[in-house]
């Protein structure tokens, strides 16, 4: 028995798009980054075509009155950018275009001519488009892709990646900004999106509390403490570890009845 599953236009993309990030983070050969190149460009032409499809289904064709006919073109990835520029208002960043446009014609080149892969730019090129895709989806088409892929090593593996970290970064402080969400450097991976409201990494992932000392009342992560005796009834406080070096705490425990028992 044979079995078929319908894709719509963001069930093909969202296949697509595990496709590329497997092909990303799991193999470095020059054949595996060429599918990834292919793979993600396909991607970005459905989800700009889904955002179109939710304005009108029209304007999908490159004629509006071949709507629903199989047999007619749909539009382009530069025709859905004009589109969507001149009909729904959103418009991809220039850095987006740009790393857009390197896809574009490094998949040409795949597609219909030979061509020469620089690996280094083509997993540049595929990072910042990865990154793109999680943010466009969020924004114009509210699913939250990037939650599925934390779910696993395929996040890890990501986040391994510097081109992609460095613009996935962005993208996160630019959200964090607009929901006025105050932030920090996050103590594990370095970068500028620690969540304080949530006390989450929104990058990593990593969680900690930041904990005021009860020494000299600095705010400092609570991996950086140590609960130490603060009275003679035992009582045990967050001391960060610059007042334990120098001894800033006022109680030390009594240790002299120990000389007592030798």
């Amino acid at each position: 028995m044979t079995t078929k599953k319908h894709f719509d236009l963001l069930a093909n993309a969202q296949d697509s798009l595990a496709h590329a990030i497997s092909h990303l983070v799991e193999d470095q050969s020059p054949s595996k980054w060429k599918i990834a190149v292919r793979e993600v460009t396909h991607v970005i032409e459905l989800i700009l075509k889904e955002r179109l499809r939710r304005a009108h289904p029209a304007f999908l064709w490159v004629r509006v009155e071949d709507l629903n006919n199989p047999d007619k073109n749909t539009v382009t990835i530069d025709d859905a950018q004009i589109r969507l520029d001149k009909i729904c208002h959103v418009r991809l960043t220039p850095g987006a275009s740009k790393t857009l446009d390197l896809c574009k014609k490094l998949r040409n080149q795949i597609e219909h001519f030979e061509f020469q892969l620089d690996e280094a730019g083509a997993k540049a090129i595929v990072a910042r488009l990865v990154s793109f895709i999680f943010s466009f989806t969020a924004q114009h088409l509210e699913v939250d892709w990037e939650k599925d892929f934390r779910k696993d090593d395929r996040w890890k593996a990501l986040i391994a990646i510097k081109e992609f970290v460095d613009e996935h970064e962005k993208v996160l402080q630019e959200r964090l900004e607009r929901n006025s969400t105050p932030t920090t450097e996050c103590p594990a991976c370095c970068s500028s999106v620690f969540n304080l409201d949530d006390e989450k990494c929104e990058l990593c992932g990593h969680i900690e509390s930041q904990i005021e000392c009860y020494a000299c009342g600095t705010c400092v992560w609570e991996s950086d403490t140590e609960l130490i005796p603060v009275d003679e009834e035992g009582c045990r406080e967050h001391i960060c570890t610059y007042c334990i070096e120098n001894a800033k705490y006022e109680y030390e425990p009594d240790d002299s009845y120990r000389d007592n028992e030798d």
